[in-house]
């Protein structure tokens, strides 16, 4: 059974650059259009690509200006096919921007047998979810009963607008390419996800699964914290930016949590903060990692359980130290890269070249976010040595790291 519901296309237009997500620098899928100077009025809408080899993919405007690359840049979710996998789109492809039309209250019951829908798939497609929306699922074998798929899942008031109660086993509802937005609260449970933006959702939204929640390719910023319950976590390739406000990032009370890709992003409070059990309450916590973790916080990691029982793997993180060679035109050259603000630049010449050369220099105050200036100097403070074509080493540390360990059987205080 199909609800799909009809777009209301806002603007077209081609794609100019992409770049896809990058975990060892922190960076979200970028998107710059040949005729859009300025992403703002549409943060939150959806892309769909009209052309090329990612045709029918969607994606979600998360924000404008990321990390102050210019606000004809947009950070954007990974674009995300029928089947639930990413495509990148080329320069020149076509592209649609689109706000969905709203459905009123729904409530679906799924069942083997009995009274309610005999079905095990029940489908919406490009729609907003904007009231109460509730799914009943009593299959104890279901899997994927329920599918949202390309909808935008927001709510004025403070509670999430979808619940859903699940069999016992399998996943009640999958979300593909999907967005929350705005939405401060709720549960879904017994929930798979891929290629799904989740913004401003306040730190309450919980994700649940009976047995193996998974979440795959989310982008998470501005203060869209997740809580996800469950005997086996999953993340995949997930990505969460500027969750401040929120108490942590990320939360997880489960008996094991498996990052089976990368996991990034900055500008977050606490990134990650692992409890033990079912609501952080039984014993035992596994933490298993087969690629690295790149999620940067005031504090990157928190766990909050029973320390003689939680076991934690090899923390694999992803060095973010940056480092390059650069050519002096004219005695000078700027470097395209990010944390020379915080971090610091060591520059070292590499090959001398120039009728004369001068002092190597990085001035602090021309370091930005996104870049920094190396100077060649006259030793006597008058100006650049124009003459200086030398090439130059250029290294930025790798930023350092902060695990908080608390014990859950006293009052809270660091372990």
């Amino acid at each position: 059974m199909l609800i799909e519901g009809q777009e209301t296309v806002v603007a077209t237009d081609a794609v100019a650059t992409f770049a896809d997500r990058n975990h060892a620098t922190r960076e979200s899928a970028l998107l710059t259009a040949a005729a859009i100077a300025d992403w703002t009025p549409y943060v939150g809408m959806r892309l769909r690509m009209t052309s090329g080899t990612a045709l029918g993919a969607i994606a979600w405007v998360a924000r404008a200006n990321p990390h102050a690359a210019g606000v004809d840049v947009a950070s954007i979710s990974q674009f995300t096919g029928n089947d639930g996998l990413p495509y990148n789109p080329s320069p020149g492809d076509t592209f649609v921007i689109e706000t969905l039309p709203s459905i009123g209250d729904v409530v679906v019951q799924a069942r083997s047998g009995g009274t309610g829908l005999l079905t095990q798939r029940f489908r919406i497609k490009s729609c907003k979810l904007g009231q109460s929306v509730a799914f009943e699922t009593l299959l104890a074998e279901v899997f994927r009963g329920v599918i949202l798929d390309g909808c935008n899942v927001t709510a004025a008031s403070s509670s999430l607008p979808v619940s859903v109660n699940g069999g016992a086993t399998g996943t009640a509802l999958w979300m593909n390419r999907c967005a929350v937005q705005d939405v401060d609260g709720g549960l879904l449970a017994n929930v798979r996800s891929a290629g799904c933006l989740f913004r401003a959702c306040g730190s309450a939204l919980q994700l649940s699964g009976g047995v193996h929640p998974l979440v795959h390719g989310a982008l998470l910023c501005d203060d869209a914290g997740l809580v996800i319950w469950g005997d086996q976590i999953g993340f995949s390739s997930l990505q969460c930016f500027n969750a401040t406000s929120v108490t942590n990032a990320i939360q997880t009370r489960c008996s094991e949590l498996v990052l089976a890709d990368a996991v990034s992003g900055d500008g977050n409070g606490v990134g990650l903060e692992i409890g033990t059990g079912a609501g952080g309450t039984a014993p035992g916590c596994n933490v298993c990692y087969s690629s690295s973790y790149n999620l940067v916080g005031t504090v990157d990691i928190q766990i909050t359980g029973y320390p003689e029982t939680l076991a934690v793997a090899d923390l694999p993180y992803n060095g973010n130290s940056q480092k390059g060679i650069a050519t002096l035109v004219g005695g000078t050259v700027t470097v395209t890269a990010r944390g020379s603000v915080t971090r610091g630049v060591l520059i070292a010449r590499n090959t001398p070249a120039g009728a004369a050369m001068g002092l190597l220099t990085a001035p602090e105050a021309s370091r930005t976010l996104t870049d920094f200036v190396i100077n060649a100097e006259d030793i006597a403070g008058s100006g650049l040595v124009v003459t200086d074509v030398s090439t130059v080493d250029w290294y930025i540390p790798e930023e350092a790291r902060g695990i908080r360990i608390y014990n859950a059987r006293s009052a809270g205080a660091a372990a």
